[in-house]
């Protein structure tokens, strides 16, 4: 598998980092109406790509698993207070906002670390050297104490939000299509393909789960096609040049590649 030079990582940060100051400073200037495709394009699709990399990282396990849920945190009060700054057909209390932003985005990122995880104990989770793994599935009790831990915690902020009860169709919706287009552009960066092939199958996976969103979930808006491209473009570029995951490695091949500890 050839190696990503660290120096095209970092890069990428800079330049990821410089495009949300821009974006951020837009909404802040113009409101968040104006800029709302640009904006929840890329939260989503950076909050798919933390998640990847907190699943493939070879930091310590504490690391991997705070900072997709730390990112998505800090994404939450600017999101609140970008909205609470421009005119909306929407006037809800700043705490249900942030509720249905972290609903969303905790959501999102929990499908995506499920999806790996499930991809992982499948023959195509060879792909990212996990061999040893395929086909056993196994839960210990660290799964049992999370999911006992996290779900009362929800369920209260959930109660308390009143705005959640009346659009948590649409929030599901949402997270789920994002999760999925992020498994999706993992599976399809970890294959050998070309790359513009890569970014045509990430670019009509992205318009095709935008389509069902509005068919049939009846959400009709028309930046759900506009958002979900520019999450495909995100994770392309970081997936296909960032080296967050293993590439090209044959399911029939008998090497399998350096991979970090997985949870």
């Amino acid at each position: 598998m050839p190696q990503r030079s660290p120096v095209i990582f970092w890069l990428l940060l800079a330049a990821t980092l410089s495009v949300d100051a821009v974006v951020v400073s837009w909404a802040y200037a113009a409101t968040l109406n104006r800029v709302e495709a640009l904006y929840f394009g890329l939260a989503c699709g950076q909050i798919s790509l933390i998640s990847i990399w907190g699943y493939f990282s070879r930091a310590p396990r504490l690391w991997r698993w705070l900072a997709p849920l730390a990112f998505a945190i800090a994404s939450v009060p600017t999101t609140t207070w970008l909205y609470n700054r421009g005119p909306t057909n929407w006037i809800f209390d700043s705490f249900e906002m942030a509720v249905v932003y972290l609903s969303l985005w905790v959501g999102q990122m929990s499908l995506i670390i499920a999806g790996l995880w499930f991809l992982r104990h499948t023959t195509f989770g060879q792909r990212w050297g996990h061999r040893a793994d395929s086909g056993r599935w196994q839960f210990s009790m660290k799964h049992v104490l999370v999911v006992m831990t996290v779900t009362p915690i929800l369920i209260v902020f959930l109660r308390e939000a009143k705005i959640i009860h009346a659009i948590w169709i649409p929030i599901v919706a949402w997270a789920a299509s994002s999760a999925l287009l992020a498994v999706a552009a993992a599976t399809i960066c970890a294959a050998p393909w070309h790359a513009v092939l890569r970014l045509a199958a990430l670019a009509a996976l992205a318009s095709l789960f935008a389509v069902v969103i509005a068919v049939f979930f009846g959400l009709g808006d028309p930046k759900a096609v506009p958002i979900n491209l520019i999450q495909a473009a995100v994770l392309f570029v970081w997936l296909q040049f960032g080296g967050l995951i293993p590439q090209g490695v044959s399911a029939t091949d008998t090497t399998v590649p350096t991979s970090p500890t997985q949870p």
